[in-house]
Parts: C-alpha cells; structure tokens; sequence
C-alpha cells in the first residue's frame, strides 16, 4: 500500500496529539512533528507495511516528548466507560453473537485514526449500536470454529468486552489465548491493562504479541 500524502497527515495528526497528551512546549512539539514528518517523507516507496512505519513514528514521537505512554488518561477513561455500560447492559448478553457485537461496538475507542470522534456519551452508542446489529453477520459459522482461540486484542475500553467475549469462550468449552500488546502504543491495550481486568483468571493463557511497542503483529520481532 503506497504511502500517501494523505497517510502522512493522518500519522502526523496522531503524533500532534500525543504532543497535546503529554504537555510537550511548543518548541518541542514542533520539533517533534517535523522530525516525524522526515521519517515519514523518507518511507515513501519503502517495503515497509504501514504497521512498521506508524510504529516507528509513534515510538520516535514518544521518545521526542519524554512520555512512553500519552494515550494512558485516553486509556483509562475508555475501560470507566466500557466498564460503566458493561454492568448495565450485561444481563441483555447471552449468545456468542451479543458478546461479538458488543466487542465490536468497543471498538470505537480509537484514537489512532483522524477524523475519528470517540463519542463521548458511550452509553447512548452502545444502546443504539446493539440495536441496529451487524450488517454482515457470520457469528454463527465462526462459532463452529472456536475450539482453540489466539485472541487478539486491540483498544482499552474495548478490551472489557473482549474480557466478556474470552469468558464466554471458556464457558462453552474454547481454549483461548490472549495476547496484548507488548508495550504501550496509542490507546492499545497492554499486560498491564489486561492484569487490570482480570484476563489472567479467564484466559488460558495471558501473553503479548511481543516487540515491544508495536502496531498490529511485526512477526519479524516475534
């Protein structure tokens, strides 16, 4: 996928906000934008897959403003709210497509992408969201083959139905792995945000998808 101007300025939105996240001084943040916007500028036409690049400029982004982790506010206030409509509408879940779609509706904790709004009232989304369901709905034939299950996770705020989704799984007999990320990159959920909610005493087994601070699977830091 060829790495566009468009794709810069996507990254580049994401790196002023963890700017912002972390309080950086203007200088700082300037500095910041620019050193990035070079190591995008010199990507371009690269073999490198997007997860590398925006991993790297996210680390580089990190490095620059002297905060591992800006998103982790971002993070916490996503399982509050998570968590918060979780205890509420838990009782409406019962079959493995209610427990898929309300993960999928987590989903929308994503900070990683412009011009994406978190809403900022999750209860009314997630009532209006379940109601209208899935548009393409094969939760019926994946369940057949969920007998060993490499879960992997995504978003804090998704990861507390993720939790319901993985205990659903081992009540119907799956053994499941969950694997998080090995360090801390946007508002992706790491081990300690898993430790957290307990997914060390509903999983399997409780592993990371390793390489550190890293979008997605890099299978050559594996």
């Amino acid at each position: 996928m060829e790495l566009t101007d468009t794709c810069i300025e996507c990254l580049l939105s994401r790196v002023r906000m963890e700017c912002d996240l972390a309080s950086a001084d203007p200088a700082t943040a300037e500095k910041t934008v620019a050193t990035c916007r070079e190591m995008l500028d010199s990507c371009r036409g690269s073999d490198l897959l997007h997860p590398q690049i925006a991993s790297a400029v996210h680390r580089k982004a990190c490095e620059m403003v002297g905060n591992p982790d800006p998103f982790s506010g971002l993070k916490a206030e996503g399982n509050r709210q998570a968590m918060e409509v979780c205890r509420a509408v838990r009782s409406d879940l019962g079959s493995f497509h209610d427990f898929v779609l309300a993960s999928i509706i987590g989903n929308t904790f994503d900070y990683g992408v412009k011009d994406h709004d978190v809403t900022s009232d999750f209860a009314q989304f997630f009532r209006q969201e379940f109601a209208s369901g899935l548009d393409v709905d094969d939760t019926d034939e994946i369940q057949k083959r969920c007998s060993r299950v490499v879960y992997l996770t995504d978003n804090c705020g998704e990861i507390v139905f993720d939790r319901l989704l993985v205990g659903f799984l081992k009540a119907h007999g799956s053994h499941v792995t969950v694997a998080v990320r090995d360090g801390p990159i946007l508002n992706d959920a790491t081990m300690e945000d898993a430790l957290a909610l307990g997914f060390d005493k509903v999983a399997d087994c409780l592993t990371t998808t390793g390489g550190g601070a890293e979008i997605g699977l890099d299978l050559e830091k594996m």
